[in-house]
């Protein structure tokens, strides 16, 4: 019986020596892995940050530029433009495509207004110009009238005076023969 209690106690042993080692190796692993775990986790913190400037430098750059023409055009300013080079052909570029088209119709309709006040201008001119001749015609016109009243009015008294004659030279001609 001693025999065996000396085999058991001796398996004892070699199963504490095998738990100790098995224990040491897994305890290596697992601060190999925490190691690990953390080295990966800091990589991929610092990769994360890089393509975030990354990405906002792409994003934040041509947007500003399109911003800033918008802010150009919305004070009046129509004469900036964007250079189109430093803008993709994403989305961001189809908004600067689309803000520049805004700009360029926004300048035709400001030179067609001006051709329009322009032509208006002229034709208030000419106008102007045919009113003052109307104007100038029609003062002679009225001078015209007031002379030819005139003529009338002393036609009228010229008439009525060779009217009181003739009817004076017949009174008397009219005497002298029942006489």
């Amino acid at each position: 019986f001693e025999a065996v209690d000396s085999d058991l106690n001796e398996l004892i042993r070699l199963l504490k020596v095998a738990m100790d080692s098995n224990k040491n190796h897994i305890l290596s692993s697992v601060n190999g892995l925490s190691s690990s775990s953390i080295a990966s986790n800091v990589t991929i913190l610092v990769i994360m940050i890089v393509m975030t400037l990354v990405l906002t430098r792409l994003i934040c750059g041509p947007l500003q530029l399109v911003v800033e023409q918008a802010n150009s055009i919305a004070k009046g300013d129509l004469s900036k433009d964007i250079d189109r080079k430093l803008i993709g052909n994403d989305e961001l570029g189809e908004l600067a495509d689309a803000t520049t088209k805004m700009q360029n119709d926004l300048r035709q309709v400001i030179d067609n207004v001006i051709a329009a006040v322009t032509q208006l201008s002229s034709a208030v001119e000419e106008m102007n110009q045919i009113s003052e001749l109307s104007a100038s015609g029609m003062k002679d016109q009225q001078l015209q009238i007031t002379h030819v009243a005139t003529a009338m009015t002393e036609m009228k008294a010229a008439v009525a005076d060779v009217a009181r004659n003739t009817e004076e030279s017949a009174s008397q001609a009219n005497d002298a023969n029942h006489r």
